[in-house]
Order: C-alpha cells, then structure tokens, then sequence
C-alpha cells in the first residue's frame, strides 16, 4: 500500500509540474506570436545566418528570412550581378551558406503565424523579389500617405523598414512603436 501511496504522489507531482511547464509554453508561444517574425528559425545554419547577415546588412537591413518565400530567395540570390542596380556577388561557398540559411527559414518553410500569412499573399506562380509588393506587405502599408515615405527624405522607400520601425533590424515590427521621421506618432 505505501508503494502505490508513494506511486500515486509521485504521478501528481509529475501531472503538476507537466501543467506548470505546459503553461509557461503556451505563455512563451503567445509572446512569440507578438513579435513573430523573430521566431526560432526552423534551421539554424549559424554559418549561413551570420553570413546573410554581414554581407546583405553591409549595405542594407538584413530583411528576416520568413518575409519572402524560397523561390524568392533564391531568385535573389541567383540575382546578385544585377542586385537592384547594383553588382552584390558573393564567393560560391557564401552563397550557398546563405541560401541555404533563407531557404530553410523562408515564409514557405517557416512555422511562424507570419510566415503563413506573408506566403498565403503571395500567388504560387509568382516570385516577388521586393518584400514591398507581397499582398500583406500592401494591406498592412495602405494607409501610409506616399508623403510620409517616398516624399520623405528621412524614409525615401517603403523598403527603408528601420527609418520607421527602429526595432526592425531585430525584427521587431509591432505597428505600436512605428515613428515616422518628421512625422507625428503615426497612428492607422
């Protein structure tokens, strides 16, 4: 009888501590939904995400791998001797690192509630290579007065995120804390 006793406690202790833990998960996965696009990338490739990082962050912000889907990437990729005006090639072995990197965190690839939004707007035959013309990108931007951006010499661009997004080189998007330069604490 003391066995079972002492089986059946433990069992409790077991079933409680299993609830604790169930509860912060579901506590750290609703703080994760908030600032979703820094959820745990589904391949780690360290190699290749500080790679993507320093070359592509060396004249622009790194845009989070789960902004674009795959096929995208790796038109970009594939791209770099014309890279928006621009010559970005990289030595093979970079590359490959950091394709691998984008391919494997891309919104087709991700988990994250973003990333299946993000590729839900994005029409399977089409390949955007600007994060600025997916459908989402559009609905969530289709209140900013061009004025704010383009017609900003503090902005210029829509694909400028950091001039208004000061978190978004962290990925940190939360539309709370946009500040448009030279504007009003912009609210939709």
């Amino acid at each position: 009888m003391k066995k079972y006793i002492l089986g059946m406690s433990s069992l409790a202790v077991l079933f409680t501590f299993s609830l604790n833990v169930w509860a912060e998960d579901s506590e750290h996965e609703s703080e994760k939904a908030k600032n979703y696009t820094q959820a745990t990338p589904v391949h780690s490739s360290m190699q290749g995400k500080k790679n993507y990082h320093k070359e592509c962050s060396s004249c622009h912000m790194a845009y989070p791998a789960n902004f674009l889907p795959a096929r995208s990437w790796k038109a970009l990729l594939n791209g770099l001797d014309k890279h928006f005006g621009e010559n970005a090639e990289l030595d093979a072995e970079d590359k490959r690192s950091i394709l691998t990197y984008l391919d494997a965190n891309a919104s087709d690839h991700s988990h994250s509630r973003f990333a299946a939004w993000i590729n839900r707007s994005i029409s399977p035959n089409k390949t955007p290579l600007r994060i600025t013309k997916t459908r989402y990108f559009d609905r969530l931007h289709d209140e900013v007065p061009t004025r704010f951006v383009s017609g900003n010499p503090k902005v210029r661009s829509f694909s400028n995120c950091i001039a208004c997004h000061r978190g978004a080189d962290q990925g940190d998007f939360d539309e709370d804390r946009v500040m448009i330069p030279g504007m009003k604490r912009w609210h939709d």
